[in-house]
């Protein structure tokens, strides 16, 4: 090589979720390493699923899991302004310290305001339905301790009506420190997700039609990550006769119902396979189910009949990319977009957290074994996922973004 410097892409991933981490990678791990200089920032809590990162690594202050779920699941703003002014100020250090051409973040949500203080180009990894040109037929009320009260239909009818106010409660801390720094307010909830110089979306447009993005927003394709695990031993051992059912609620799914679902898995004909994610220890055991804490999910979903997980994109995409139907089960609002378009599509099924019970689960997994238009369709997601490869597209676009300026009308500071 010679003198001239390499590009220089600082990834930031908030470590509050595995995705969140994991989709980063995926693209970190797509640059030239001899036309690009790599630093990847996150929470060293997750270091041990940084396999094959070809990044210099930079560990940087993140909430926890457990808060940030807890947050969510009592529909609390995710975060304090104390901790977005914190976040703020080591992004700057961080920032100053590295000096990229480029930074790539993910759910970083204090990257809109450290990035313009510091004048560098910004792309957000994010999912369609949270973009302000997507309008989704309705925003689906999450899992709240009400909804556990009362069940869904009466507060979901009221959250229709009030959904803008509870999203400007969410958005309070980061306008916040917003304005702490000389910026606008953000107006709506999608802006604290999408606004950046460059928008990535994690996902196909077949999905979320109907939207007209300008040249700054680009679809990827799925980010979706798996373990580098071999399959457990004595797999090849294990009965192929029945439908094979793969259990996987993620690190951010409802984790207790699993017993629930396991339960009403068990006496039915078919062979389960679960992940817990290191989340559990089930004590429902049955002579038709394997239960470990990782899988490699990708070659589980290509012998899978169904796919039964949170809802969340990189679950489902992961289905997808095999053709294999979905049972979604989720819990907060990101999961419920991203089941609704697949249930628009018939690519799958979506029981509500609240909602699992053992005639629930089982209803549902009869539906899909029976009714092989579920499968048609999610073959027919496939082919169009089949035209996507997220890591190329982001390689190609890459130099582009690199020398991309920010543009005033992002964050005017007054």
């Amino acid at each position: 090589m010679s003198d001239v410097r390499r590009t220089r892409i600082l990834f930031v991933a908030e470590g509050v979720t595995l995705a969140h981490v994991t989709r980063p990678l995926l693209l970190a791990r797509a640059l030239d390493t001899d036309l690009f200089e790599p630093h990847f920032a996150c929470s060293p809590n997750w270091t041990r699923s940084l396999t094959n990162l070809p990044a210099q690594f930079w560990p940087i202050e993140s909430i926890g899991s457990s808060e940030f779920l807890t947050a969510l699941s009592k529909g609390r703003p995710l975060y304090s302004r104390r901790t977005l002014h914190s976040y703020v100020k080591a992004d700057l250090q961080l920032l100053e310290t590295i000096r990229p051409d480029l930074v790539v973040g993910d759910f970083r949500l204090s990257l809109s305001v450290s990035t313009v203080l510091c004048g560098v180009p910004y792309a957000t990894i994010t999912n369609a339905y949270w973009s302000e040109y997507y309008h989704p037929i309705r925003y689906p009320i999450p899992e709240l301790p009400i909804t556990r009260i009362l069940g869904a239909p009466l507060p979901e009818a009221a959250f229709q009506h009030i959904y803008r106010w509870i999203f400007a409660y969410h958005m309070r801390p980061l306008n916040s420190v917003r304005k702490h720094y000389g910026m606008q307010p953000f107006a709506h909830l999608s802006q604290t997700y999408t606004n950046a110089d460059h928008v990535l979306y994690a996902d196909i447009p077949g999905l979320f039609p109907g939207m007209n993005l300008p040249k700054t927003h680009h679809y990827l394709g799925p980010l979706s990550w798996a373990p580098e695990k071999d399959m457990p031993d004595g797999w090849s051992s294990q009965t192929t006769d029945k439908p094979l059912v793969y259990v996987n609620l993620g690190s951010s799914g409802a984790i207790d119902v699993l017993s629930t679902v396991l339960e009403a898995l068990a006496p039915l004909p078919v062979y389960i396979v679960a992940a817990t994610a290191g989340r559990c220890q089930p004590a429902v055991r049955s002579a038709n189910m394997w239960i470990t804490d990782f899988l490699p999910g990708d070659r589980i979903a290509k012998q899978a009949t169904v796919i039964l997980c949170n809802g969340g994109s990189p679950s489902v995409y992961q289905a997808l990319q095999e053709g294999t139907p979905v049972i979604g089960i989720p819990s907060n609002m990101d999961q419920h977009l991203m089941m609704q378009a697949i249930v628009r599509k018939g690519a799958g099924l979506l029981i509500r957290s609240e909602y699992v019970r053992r005639s629930t689960v089982q209803e549902a997994i009869l539906e899909i074994l029976k009714n092989d238009a579920y499968r048609r369709k999610a073959l027919r997601l496939q082919e169009e996922i089949a035209q996507y490869s997220a890591t190329k597209n982001f390689a190609a676009l890459v130099s582009k973004l690199a020398k991309h300026r920010p543009q005033e009308s992002r964050d005017a500071v007054q």
